[in-house]
């Protein structure tokens, strides 16, 4: 797994160079040096053209590699069983190497997680392997890759560990370490990166090489730094979520608004180069003390004010890049975002303690808070500066920093940028597993679109002879545009029906309720139960958005309260435990299963119902066996005798060879 996500880490960065190569002429991720002879019009031009290509993959090849990468692997894990498919993968490589290597304002490693972690699910499923084991080699992957891009093994793992699957248990730890080792030596193979190197870039070594903590009021300034660090990353992440909402309502095509952000990015990059692709070569000047940062490209001419300039730019670049579907990660900007906030502290203690401190150890730091913020992972960004400094006595700073901007930054927004970002789509993974895979759950997957409808106009009379032909209580009004504008209920409408006088004048428009709550096709089942309850309502509309009332479905309670005690059912089924491994089950309750067979959980077909498991003799016709039946009135787990007659709602535990069993289900 570490050597094949190593492979590839390593072929994504040339991917990304040769991108840049071909739209700047610049090898290597060190922009800046290419930009000084190019037209202003290439500059503009360029992230646009990477956006516009972007947008058509994106949007017409490869929609499964829409986003960050980072919350896409950790709904995976969550709720789909590890599961994610390869086409992704592809997708968000080729994505994303356009997306920074012309330019645009992000990181490989987002990126390089939904890599890593689609070959560790794809090689699991390929392998046959069981849920638990696809998951750990999902972390394995994505430890492989975060190692491999930043030549930092022990804070790969520690990302996989915190961030992904929240498990220190020895055997997922071990298979993430094994991993994340093996990508890293791959990675500094091929990169030429052995001996010294450190995890960021090799002038981090020079500059912190005699760093040493001198004086006592250093830990104030190092609380200061934290406390600065925390605001930012929430400055940031809303930033980024205000892009994101920006361009979500933008009435555009979905594949031009990645154009229209590199082409705001590209304006923007015209007044300050600086912020344009990944960024090292500005991070190394800021560490440097701003030493030749501003030669090709000078801006206000006080390094304090430039510095400050840049920072609230960048925001803004990364937030355009990423906001408008453009393909990378956030962990790179951070680090560029912190070493602002830590210069811009560090010269101002110069200003009052001259020769006191080393400006360039807080910029330093200062990449630490950024990052433990956002990603809140303070465990993660400590081994990382670990790796990247070789030197011990950066660490206690780098420790401070960390815990308070993860603190700060968790009280305002309540989680990391990921966590934070799938809150807002109804996404929560630290509830119930039951409320998390409904928020997984679109309402155009179980909508029903058979609607019964009256136009405005319709006459009374005509509204209650159709209701009267129906065994539905509740229709829906349209306007001539077929767009919704009410409901109509016979429960509502009793009262008039004994009233022959105003049959012959009303018109549904007379009889409908105008209040109506709708949903959208892209919302989440668990927003749906909430609007049932909160309504009191037993339908809920499906309208095709917020600005556009066209009827396309509707939810009713008892489809989503069926889908819900679908999920509860198969969590309470879980606790049947089953093994495909070799081993000494002397003191294990569990059955093992060799690698042919497989388990599957279902409910009781149509078929089944009222039937015996004698006369359906699953075993003769299907090569089959059940093991175990739920009936929906008891959370008991029953072994089925021959005689026993399957209901309607009861849940099966099916076993049997992959074959059978696909036959089996293909069948049903």
């Amino acid at each position: 797994m570490g050597i094949v996500v190593g492979l590839v880490s390593v072929g994504f960065k040339y991917l990304t160079e040769l991108v840049q190569h071909t739209a700047f002429g610049v090898r290597g991720e060190k922009l800046l040096k290419g930009l000084e002879h190019m037209d202003w019009w290439m500059i503009l031009l360029i992230p646009a053209l990477g956006g516009l290509l972007v947008g058509l993959l994106l949007n017409y090849l490869f929609s499964e590699s829409k986003g960050g990468g980072v919350e896409e692997v950790m709904t995976s894990v969550a709720t789909k069983r590890g599961s994610i498919r390869f086409k992704s993968v592809i997708g968000k490589l080729l994505a994303s190497s356009i997306t920074i290597g012309s330019g645009g304002s992000a990181g490989r490693e987002g990126p390089i997680v939904q890599i890593g972690g689609g070959i560790g699910s794809s090689l699991g499923r390929w392998l046959k392997l069981n849920e638990e084991h696809v998951k750990t080699l999902v972390g394995a992957g994505v430890a492989a890759g975060i190692a491999a891009a930043f030549n930092a093994p022990i804070a790969g793992a520690f990302f996989a560990l915190e961030i992904i699957l929240g498990d220190f248990a020895l055997n997922t730890f071990s298979t993430i370490i094994l991993a994340s080792v093996s990508a890293t030596v791959v990675s500094r193979y091929f990169l030429k990166a052995f001996g010294d190197s450190p995890a960021v870039f090799p002038e981090i070594v020079e500059i912190v090489r005699d760093y040493s903590w001198n004086h006592i009021y250093e830990f104030g300034f190092y609380i200061i730094l934290g406390v600065m660090g925390g605001l930012i990353c929430v400055l940031f992440i809303k930033s980024l979520f205000y892009s994101e909402h920006f361009f979500s309502k933008l009435k555009v095509p979905g594949f031009v608004k990645p154009a229209i952000g590199g082409l705001a990015v590209g304006a923007i990059g015209l007044l300050v180069p600086h912020i344009l692709g990944v960024g090292y070569d500005t991070m190394e000047g800021v560490l440097s003390k701003g030493h030749h940062l501003f030669d090709q490209f000078p801006l206000v001419g006080h390094l304090w004010l430039d510095l400050l300039l840049i920072l609230g730019i960048k925001i803004v670049a990364t937030s355009l890049t990423l906001g408008s579907g453009g393909s990378g990660g956030t962990i790179v900007p951070s680090l560029y975002l912190g070493s602002l906030v830590g210069g811009l502290l560090g010269l101002g203690i110069q200003l009052v303690l001259p020769e006191a401190v080393n400006s360039s150890s807080y910029a330093l730091v200062g990449m630490a808070a950024i990052i433990a913020g956002t990603t809140q992972a303070p465990i993660m960004a400590m081994m990382l500066f670990f790796e990247a400094t070789n030197n011990y006595q950066i660490i206690l700073p780098v420790m401070i920093v960390s815990i308070i901007s993860s603190l700060i930054t968790k009280h305002f927004l309540g989680g990391s940028l990921y966590t934070v970002k799938l809150k807002s789509q109804g996404i929560n993974l630290y509830e119930g597993i039951e409320k998390t895979v409904m928020s997984t759950i679109k309402a155009s997957e179980i909508m029903k679109r058979n609607l019964y409808t009256f136009h405005v106009t319709t006459p009374f009379r005509k509204v209650l002879e159709s209701f009267m032909n129906t065994e539905r209580q509740v229709a829906f009004v349209l306007d001539d545009e077929k767009a919704l504008v009410g409901t109509l209920s016979l429960n509502h409408m009793k009262t008039m029906i004994q009233d022959e006088g105003v049959k012959d004048f009303l018109i549904a428009g007379d009889l409908m309720i105008e209040n109506t709550q709708t949903a959208y096709p892209d919302s989440t089942l668990s927003y749906c139960t909430e609007l049932l309850a909160k309504e009191d309502i037993d339908i809920i509309p499906i309208i095709i958005s917020e600005t556009n009332n066209k009827l396309v479905g509707y939810l009713n309670r008892k489809d989503i309260l069926s889908i819900y005690n679908l999920e509860v059912m198969k969590k309470n089924l879980s606790g049947l435990k089953f093994v495909s491994k070799v081993g000494d089950t002397e003191s294990r309750s569990y059955l093992d299963l060799s690698s042919e067979y497989r388990v599957e959980t279902l409910p009781v077909p149509d078929y089944f119902l009222n039937k015996s498991l004698k006369s359906l003799d699953t075993r003769k016709n299907y090569n089959v066996t059940v093991l175990a039946v739920q009936s929906v009135h008891s959370n008991e787990h029953k072994i089925p005798n021959p005689n026993t007659i399957f209901k309607k709602g009861d849940f099966l535990v099916v076993v049997g060879e992959h074959s059978g069993m696909n036959r089996f289900l293909g069948t049903l």
